[in-house]
């Protein structure tokens, strides 16, 4: 007996043990897994949101760090390692903040995918229920690989920072 035998049994069994829903209870379940999607895309949003303007800004003052004015040096006007602190500390709590993110939306996948094996083990045995409890309804690897990579970005920034700061530093010897 392969896996999806052993799983497709065990659902079954579940079926048969749980009552079906009534309406009240049904509709609570339903509005509980609207409001989990809206709060994932939600906080999904937002989260790139934040990204786009971040690393705008990250690049922004770079260049602005790279233009200097005229024949004044840039370190004239404000040191470049405060500068570059600052967004090296910034870069680093983005970082924290996208774990945080990611293990929000895959504890709100789990709270979903619990809210939908009981919705559907208690629609007795509806074959198109099934076939949908096996698809995911929060694409948390899609999510995960996304985090990773913005992580990947917000990593070369400090190097990026770490660079200016090395440079200076030795233009300034």
């Amino acid at each position: 007996m392969d896996s999806n035998e052993k799983q497709e049994k065990s659902l079954e069994n579940e079926v048969n043990k749980v009552k079906p829903l009534d309406e009240e209870q049904g509709k609570y379940l339903e509005n509980k897994l609207k409001e989990l999607h809206n709060n994932v895309r939600h906080i999904t949003q937002l989260g790139m949101n934040w990204f786009a303007f971040f690393v705008t800004v990250n690049y922004l003052t770079m260049g602005w760090l790279a233009k200097g004015s005229g024949n004044e040096s840039i370190n004239s006007r404000f040191p470049v390692w405060i500068i570059a602190g600052v967004f090296i500390v910034q870069n680093l709590l983005g970082i924290v903040g996208l774990i945080w993110v990611l293990i929000a939306a895959n504890a709100m996948k789990s709270e979903v995918s619990r809210l939908e094996n009981e919705k559907l083990l208690s629609n007795e045995n509806n074959d198109s229920q099934k076939e949908k409890s096996n698809c995911e309804s929060i694409p948390a690897s899609l999510y995960i690989r996304i985090g990773v990579t913005l992580m990947l970005v917000l990593i070369s920034l400090i190097a990026a920072w770490v660079i200016i700061l090395c440079v200076t530093a030795l233009n300034n010897s």
